[in-house]
């Protein structure tokens, strides 16, 4: 049974009637039944993966679910947690990885490997949904809708790609207002791939459920404009109601938002931006070299000409260099980082770049850390190592 609340108070007195508790986050506060199987990963539980790996993983089983919305990752942990889909299905076996990426990151995170799978037709056929309002009737159709994937690709979900085309303009009529790093979009399907083309930070207000989403491009870029804990140090400011997680947030459930509400929300973050990028010219010595040991992707000068004019010319400037205590590796997420490897050498080469263009690339290579090493021509320099969240790495090393 699917129990579908619109605050807090219905939720809690839900859970405290039997009901588990999935992604009921309300603001900054969330309703869980167990702390340690929260089904959430919003507010305090920001750190975890997606409710719908935590529920894989799980063995539990459960009679009823309190909810509040009708995303594919809350949809797919119910599902799970209710029994309506399989853990042993294959297809949902298969989805789960792409869910729990671009649940926290959006389908432009993903990689072209990855969107050539026969699975990404599944997941991106349901991001194609819109269910508007929620409600129990709508939550139980949309999880019947995962049912079906367990049969796998059909024709229906394989017409998804096609209609990319058509989501990616209607999309891009959205978009009302832009304004430096900051972009205003009023749309009534997702489209954050194409709106962060426009600008790394993104309001959106969703003309059909009447809710507003704030988004960053990553998480470097969420905590470079808002601090350490990203957009989380933002939602009070924006008013009662509103939460989220570092990288995404949203307005309060079960409340009708206007498109005067998204340009106060848009102008609230619009000065946070603006100040930020002020005090980060005051405080940056622009001209001031860095050495970064680069090896795989940027390497290739191509790179660099896909950055465009962001980067100086002195980004090609480059001479060859070896990191002896590392090897280079593919841990299965489609992405090469280096790990430490006594004996191992990797074969690489030493960019100059000004601290500008250095920005520029922690931004570029958002799903890694920047961390220092000692090559073996005695220079220190930067290089970049994949950031992978452990229950992540280990359940990608599982179905590997």
């Amino acid at each position: 049974m699917v129990i579908f609340v619109n605050n807090i108070e219905d939720a809690r007195q839900a859970v405290e009637q039997g009901s588990t508790a999935v992604e009921a986050a309300f603001g900054n506060e969330t309703v869980v039944n167990d702390p340690s199987e929260p089904f959430d990963h919003h507010n305090r539980f920001s750190n975890l993966p997606s409710a719908s790996l935590q529920a894989y993983n799980s063995n539990k089983l459960v009679k009823s679910v309190v909810v509040n919305h009708i995303d594919l990752d809350c949809v797919m942990a119910s599902a799970l947690l209710l029994g309506i889909v399989s853990r042993s299905n294959p297809w949902i076996k298969k989805m789960i990885p792409l869910i729990e990426i671009t649940d926290r990151h959006g389908l432009h995170s993903l990689s072209e490997d990855q969107k050539m799978k026969p699975e990404y037709q599944l997941v991106l056929f349901y991001w194609q949904k819109n269910f508007g309002t929620g409600s129990s009737a709508k939550f139980n159709e949309a999880m019947q809708i995962l049912k079906t994937f367990e049969q796998g690709p059909n024709q229906e979900t394989g017409e998804a790609i096609q209609k990319e085309g058509i989501r990616k303009d209607t999309a891009e009529k959205g978009i009302v207002k832009h304004e430096g790093n900051i972009v205003l979009v009023n749309s009534p399907v997702w489209g954050f791939d194409v709106w962060y083309k426009t600008a790394p930070i993104v309001v959106a207000l969703d003309p059909i459920k009447n809710t507003i989403s704030v988004a960053a491009r990553d998480l470097a870029t969420a905590e470079k404009y808002f601090g350490q804990g990203g957009f989380k140090n933002t939602f009070q400011g924006l008013g009662p109601g509103w939460g989220g997680r570092e990288t995404v947030g949203g307005s309060p459930r079960g409340q009708k938002m206007t498109i005067n509400d998204a340009i106060k929300a848009f102008d609230y973050l619009k000065n946070i931006v603006n100040g930020t990028i002020k005090q980060a010219r005051k405080k940056t010595d622009c001209h001031k070299s860095e050495r970064v040991f680069v090896y795989r992707t940027l390497k290739n000068r191509n790179t660099y000409k896909a950055l465009g004019d962001f980067m100086s010319h002195q980004i090609n400037k480059s001479e060859n260099a070896i990191l002896s205590g590392y090897k280079d590796v593919n841990r299965g997420t489609g992405y090469h980082t280096i790990i430490k490897s006594p004996g191992s050498k990797v074969k690489g080469k030493i960019l100059l770049v000004n601290r500008k263009d250095l920005i520029i690339l922690d931004q570029w290579e958002a799903k890694y850390k920047r961390i220092k090493v000692k090559l073996d021509c005695g220079h220190t320099a930067w290089t970049y190592q994949l950031k992978v969240h452990k229950i992540v790495e280990g359940f990608i090393k599982k179905f590997k």
